[in-house]
């Protein structure tokens, strides 16, 4: 109600009283309708930063049709007018359109500075507007898209440690493996799913090669990939209190360069680590978080010389095939490098009607064949190498999961190891447990240690825990975020 009396009050200082409530009808039925769009594709309703994070553009418009197109170029003609509108209107209306435009300046400043950012979280939730910030669906339903958008602008941030708290927060490194693996390789297989109904036999020849396969429950749906990244590298929930949003993109200014992470881990003890994408780094600002993330080197399209003009998305053998070289130029040297495939991203061509089934089969059986081929040369050349293929999310399939009742509670992962007895424990452990938890439960097979962080995530990550609800996460202390992720001290 406050947000539509302010959004009536600024297209009244420009329009008539029904001119007025046609367009604030027209901006509020457009905004809406782009938010179905993105919840029909990912099952996430729109946030802030979709509307203000260009860099993402290229593969936003992919998922719009051309009805789509005309609504939003209708919305950016009536934003036009208005400004014509705006110098040709009486001088009586001079007061309101300054009193609209400084409480509009006032809502927009709040939304990007830091200081006023807080102040406005701390109005909305005395105004009894709770911010959902772990459960983005429910946060839209419950308070609206207008003041979700505001909520969305808002950065959550974790609370600094108490002295003692500090002090307890420390990497033990009792218990390190001195025969652990040396070389491993993380690789993210990009929208990879399949249930027992959809999908299977497609990614038959990658689970058929694997030593042990399990599924993880993954924090995003659809999209979101970086978080998804976070919860595997870094061993805590993206979605509490504490943190919101894409933590590549929303925290990518804040993150210490001394982050608690798998990939600073092995750096830590010696190792070579590598990042490697066949897309452009600008996406989700890849190339400024590898680093913070305690990666030595991050490879984008570009760096890699990848070309694919068949292929928006490029083929992941051009990811795979540049990736042969680094790692022959690595030898036997330890190493950890993570390869973030992309060829499997949405969205996908409908063939008769098939929302997508055809186009996405086509798609994942290149990868598939791919990553089973890429797999096959690392064993062949290097025996001892460890290998875990993760997905990130299902695709952005949601009218298809609907119409066939598909599972899409979890995602596979596929584990390559010599050692056949280490590989079972290590998927039976992480079986059916949120991505965040198979942090530790890697750590303490593959390397003997854990992240610092891992002891304060055990109570979430127990087998009495619930693995589909995200209230829960917020059982982990909001300081050892910052401990983990943003201390500089």
């Amino acid at each position: 109600m406050i947000f539509g009396f302010f959004g009536y009050s600024f297209f009244r200082s420009i329009f008539s009283r029904i001119q007025s409530l046609v367009a604030l009808a027209v901006t509020s039925l457009v905004v809406y309708y782009i938010s179905e769009i993105k919840r029909g594709y990912l099952g996430e309703p729109l946030i802030f930063n979709d509307l203000t994070n260009t860099e993402n553009s290229s593969v936003v418009v992919k998922y719009l049709g051309v009805l789509d197109v005309a609504l939003i170029a209708a919305l950016i003609a009536l934003v036009a007018i208005s400004f014509v509108f705006l110098f040709r209107r009486r001088r009586k209306q001079e007061l309101a359109l300054r009193l609209a435009l400084l409480v509009t300046v006032c809502v927009v400043f709040s939304a990007f500075h830091d200081h006023y950012r807080a102040k406005l979280g701390d109005g909305l939730k005395w105004a009894g507007f709770e911010y959902r910030s772990w459960a983005m669906a429910q946060n839209f339903m419950h308070n609206g898209i207008f003041v979700h958008l505001l909520q969305t602008s808002l950065r959550n941030f974790p609370p600094e440690p108490t002295a003692a708290q500090r002090a307890e927060f420390v990497q033990d490194m009792t218990g390190l493996d001195e025969d652990r693996p040396k070389q491993v390789i993380f690789i993210l297989c990009e929208s990879c799913w399949y249930d027992d109904k959809n999908f299977k036999s497609t990614f038959e020849p990658l689970t058929r090669a694997a030593t042990a396969t399990f599924r993880s429950v993954s924090p995003v749906s659809g999209g979101g990939t970086p978080n998804s990244t976070m919860e595997w590298m870094v061993g805590l929930p993206v979605r509490h209190p504490s943190v919101s949003g894409i933590l590549y993109q929303e925290y990518r200014d804040f993150f210490s360069e001394n982050t608690y992470t798998l990939a600073s881990l092995y750096k830590s003890l010696g190792h070579t680590t590598l990042a490697a994408h066949n897309f452009h780094s600008s996406m989700w600002f890849r190339r400024t978080v590898a680093p913070l993330l305690g990666f030595d080197e991050f490879y984008d399209v570009r760096d890699l010389n990848i070309s694919d003009e068949e292929n928006y998305f490029p083929r992941d053998r051009h990811l795979f095939d540049a990736a042969k070289g680094l790692l022959k130029q690595l030898g036997s040297d330890p190493y950890f490098v993570h390869l973030i495939t992309v060829h499997m991203h949405g969205p996908y061509e409908e063939v008769d009607g098939d929302l997508g089934a055809h186009g996405y089969q086509l798609r994942a059986e290149r990868t598939v064949s791919d990553t089973v081929s890429f797999v096959d040369w690392v064993r062949k050349d290097n025996p001892e190498a460890v290998i875990v293929v993760y997905a990130d999310h299902v695709p952005p399939m949601t009218p298809f999961f609907e119409q066939t009742g598909a599972d899409i509670s979890n995602v596979p992962v596929w584990v390559f190891d010599p050692d056949e007895d280490r590989a079972r424990k290590f998927a039976h452990a992480g079986d059916k447990k949120k991505q965040f938890c198979i942090n530790s439960e890697f750590t303490e097979r593959y390397i003997g240690v854990s992240l610092p962080q891992a002891a304060y995530v055990k109570s979430v990550c127990s087998p009495t825990a619930s693995h589909t609800q995200n209230e829960n996460n917020a059982m982990v202390p909001g300081w050892v975020f910052f401990m983990a992720l943003f201390d500089r001290g």
